[in-house]
């Protein structure tokens, strides 16, 4: 379904994956390695399109994004809290495979639901410090 060129545009992502800029995952390979990150991270993931918009070479969508963080992800271990986002996504398609995806996600909203941002990060630390000191 993805093309060997393709690109996801995530800004869950971070670091480069598979190559290009950070916030990016390039290749196959580059979105099975993100996709990996994200299942560890939350292992209940899951996305329920609420709305759908396609034409010849383009799909959007509006969705929400329901998950529970039980892993690491991007350097933070789990907080045990569950996550409910809306997000909407862009898909690129050429040749009847996506060439590219594109997520629009509200970043402060994530780190809010997570307990990671201040005040609430404080209450977190000592456990974040002990499940990280514990998993090295």
């Amino acid at each position: 379904m993805v093309a060997d060129s393709f690109v996801v545009h995530d800004p869950a992502i971070g670091e480069t994956v598979g190559g290009g800029p950070a916030g990016e995952a390039h290749g196959r390979d580059g979105l099975k390695s993100f996709m990996k990150r994200v299942e560890n991270g939350f292992p209940d993931f899951q996305i329920a399109v609420e709305d759908l918009l396609a034409g010849e070479t383009m799909v959007m969508d509006e969705a929400t994004l329901t998950a529970t963080h039980k892993g690491e992800f991007k350097g933070v271990p789990p907080t045990n809290n569950r996550i409910e986002l809306q997000l909407m996504a862009k898909f690129r398609v050429e040749d009847g495979q996506v060439q590219e995806h594109r997520v629009y996600i509200d970043q402060q909203e994530f780190l809010q639901q997570l307990g990671l941002t201040f005040p609430d990060v404080l209450a977190q630390l000592p456990t974040l410090a002990y499940r990280k000191i514990r998993t090295e």
